[in-house]
């Protein structure tokens, strides 16, 4: 990856992680473009003073105890929608990280549904345990990816040593290569792979000189994805994030690293970077979050007075006030309950904003005071971003007081609220455990699919079916499938009929995966049959590898081999690597798409950042570290 792509970054993320008005794809979320809300993006040193906070509200003081309106009751009037910035037109990418090449059309304003959905897909899902299970069931003794009898073995499981080691032999050469895109590719993918035998040279990258920026960020960040105790890689990173004379990037990355190597020696020198001064706030942000990444509750109470303790000790900084609230949500303690409530009455939105996504990580539907105030922020916060967190954040903790004013938002929000309202429907659907809920909920969802227009809320309806387990749902959703129009409309009806486990709908998926689409869509079908536990994509996959037409398609078929899982394709994906007749973009691609397929984690471990995150209060480097696959 180029400097210049660095300043490019936001501008690529939409088409690349996108697909609505591009649907989105079977990688992870990334950040909103062409704008860091909250901050500017620092220079080395920083050419100015950092950010200001900026000039406070009179607040929204929630009441005390907000009554739960009753059965057809409307919580309130909804106030006016922030307008979403004009969305500006993206560069086409070619890299993992968006080299541009070609102009696509503009995106969605950064308030869309599916930045929030693409973030949080994976853990909401379990989309890698749910893959393994339908694998599980549709092997036999005799293939070649069977996994035993029952056990919950996930599919890296059965990947033989050998083939391993091959894998990590060719992501260490690769590491190293004269391309930027393809070392950084291959530099992350080590880290997700978790192999020790990589730390010497990551570490090595880390100072080396004359190396393309990038490489050093990322060979940081990876060598505390690999979470190893052992080998010095604490105290060698935090060297990296306090020395000063170091370009700013390179310490926030080596700060984020941290937190994903998960030792809680580090956590006095995190606490550090926060407290320390700086010109802007990538250091402390990272700080922050790599606070929540460790998850030690010894430091809720320090988090919490910061948050929304006395005025004298909390955190002056609105944005890093944001991040507190973020980092409490990562560790996820009910002892923090508190201090995010009362956030949900704080004058900025940010921090309204994060408070009610973290709230969703620890609250229950018995937290009847909990459920009394998100109730009262879906139907009166000023925000409407706030409103649409609310929606989701209700469906997540199950309540089934919350389906009344999830389908009232539904009915009469504004554009913004309601695709998040039918999602946080579909949430309660499938979360609640109180009779008659989902019975009440799935056929108004499926009902509005088949009813509405439009195009960007039917995709958010189609995932919510998906999500509530209508099986009635298959049929309407293959409909629209085998339509010849709306491509970013069939990319999430195909993963909506991929989470249903409608393997009849398997040879439409297929025949979809041929055609000349998006490749962006063609990874969401790719991701549909993988969850069905289709092994035949991966050979067309494969072929596109191979030969596709552009450079996106073949990158875009590699990141879905990586996410089918493969040993045998992964191995196949080992030689596009090592063959340096192949473009370095199609390598790149690879070398991530290899990295998605040795990581380790329930839960892809880059998107643990992400979970329950206001992407619209980031900083820049953490914008970028949500780019990457």
């Amino acid at each position: 990856m180029t400097i210049d792509l660095r300043r490019a970054i936001l501008a690529v993320l939409l088409l690349l992680l996108l697909t609505t008005a591009a649907s989105a794809h079977g990688g992870a979320f990334r950040g909103p473009r062409g704008v860091t809300p909250g901050s500017r993006i620092p220079s080395d040193p920083p050419a100015a003073p950092g950010p200001t906070t900026p000039p406070r509200r009179g607040p929204i003081t929630p009441p005390k105890a907000p009554g739960h309106p009753g059965p057809g009751a409307a919580p309130g009037p909804v106030s006016q929608p922030e307008r979403p910035p004009a969305p500006a037109t993206p560069a086409r990418p070619t890299t993992p990280q968006g080299r541009p090449v070609g102009t696509p059309a503009a995106g969605p304003g950064i308030s869309h549904w599916v930045y929030w959905w693409n973030l949080n897909r994976e853990r909401i899902l379990s989309l890698r345990s749910l893959q393994a299970a339908r694998l599980r069931a549709s092997t036999t003794e005799s293939s070649p990816h069977f996994l035993g009898e029952g056990g919950d073995r996930n599919v890296r499981a059965s990947e033989s040593a050998e083939a391993r080691r091959a894998i990590i032999s060719a992501l260490l050469t690769a590491a190293e290569d004269d391309n930027p895109d393809v070392a950084t590719g291959a530099i992350l993918a080590l880290g997700k792979a978790g192999d020790p035998a990589a730390i010497p040279l990551l570490t090595k990258l880390v100072d080396q000189k004359t190396a393309d920026r990038t490489v050093p960020e990322s060979a940081a960040l990876a060598l505390g994805m690999i979470g190893v105790p052992e080998h010095g890689v604490r105290a060698f990173l935090t060297a990296v994030a306090r020395d000063e004379k170091r370009p700013w990037r390179t310490r926030a990355f080596a700060t984020l690293g941290l937190g994903f190597h998960d030792d809680a020696g580090a956590i006095p020198s995190l606490m550090s970077l926060w407290r320390r001064k700086a010109p802007h706030n990538e250091i402390a942000a990272s700080a922050l979050l790599a606070i929540g990444l460790i998850g030690d509750e010894i430091l809720v109470p320090d988090l919490a007075e910061a948050l929304s303790g006395h005025p004298g000790r909390r955190e002056r900084d609105d944005q890093l006030r944001a991040h507190t609230a973020a980092a409490l949500g990562m560790i996820r303690s009910r002892a923090a309950l508190p201090a995010l409530m009362r956030s949900l009455g704080d004058p900025e939105k940010q921090v309204r904003r994060q408070a009610t996504l973290s709230i969703a990580t620890m609250a229950g539907p018995e937290d009847e005071t909990v459920i009394k105030l998100l109730l009262y922020v879906l139907g009166k916060d000023r925000d409407s971003q706030t409103r649409a967190f609310a929606a989701v954040a209700l469906g997540e903790i199950g309540s089934p007081k919350a389906a009344d004013s999830l389908l009232y938002a539904y009915r009469k929000g504004d554009g913004v609220v309601v695709p998040y309202a039918a999602l946080g429907l579909a949430l309660l659907a499938r979360n609640s455990e109180a009779d008659g809920v989902s019975e009440r909920i799935v056929p108004f969802l499926r009902a509005q699919f088949m009813e509405r227009k439009n195009v960007d809320l039917r995709g958010a309806l189609a995932l919510s079916l998906g999500i509530a387990g209508d099986r009635q749902a298959i049929e309407p959703l293959t409909r629209i499938l085998q339509a010849s129009g709306a491509p970013t409309l069939r990319g999430h009806v195909a993963v909506g009929l991929g989470l249903l486990g409608a393997t009849e709908a398997a040879p439409a998926l297929r025949k979809a995966l041929t055609e000349r689409s998006d490749p962006a869509i063609k990874r969401e079908i790719a991701l549909a049959l993988g969850l069905l536990g289709d092994r035949e994509a991966t050979a067309v996959l494969i072929d596109l590898v191979r030969s596709g037409r552009t450079e996106y398609v073949r990158g875009s078929a590699a990141t879905a081999v990586g996410r089918l899982v493969s040993t045998t394709s992964a191995l196949q994906l080992v030689e596009v690597l090592r063959d340096s007749g192949n473009s370095n973009t199609t390598r790149a691609f690879v070398a991530v798409a290899l990295g998605l397929a040795l990581d380790r984690h329930e839960v892809p471990l880059l998107s643990r950042v992400g979970e329950h995150y206001n992407y619209r209060m980031v900083v820049a480097s953490v914008t970028e570290l949500l780019t990457f696959l």
